[in-house]
């Protein structure tokens, strides 16, 4: 039984890896782009625009509208949108 656990262990990862990659580019291939604008200062719109590349997979374009308004672009799913704004929320009210 022992002599069985490495295999298995890499077998496993190998799955669990490659079900991720899967779920990944379904979740890119489903997104489309939407823009919203956020009032935050520049660190803070930083730290939003990584945590949600974080979370897409994807580059999130900001531009400075005016001091202290960015709008930003994300792409995601519909689907998911819900929990990018929720997100964006948050991250900008830190």
């Amino acid at each position: 039984m022992r002599r069985y656990f490495f295999p298995l262990a890499m077998f496993l990862l190998t799955a669990l890896t490659v079900a991720k990659y899967r779920s990944i580019v379904v979740f890119k291939n489903d997104s489309r782009e939407f823009t919203f604008v956020v009032s935050a200062d520049k660190s803070a719109m930083s730290g939003v625009k990584s945590k949600l590349e974080n979370y897409t997979y994807q580059p999130v374009e900001d531009e400075m509208v005016e001091e202290g308004l960015y709008r930003l672009t994300v792409r995601c799913p519909p689907d998911k949108i819900g929990l990018v704004k929720g997100m964006i929320l948050k991250f900008s009210g830190e």
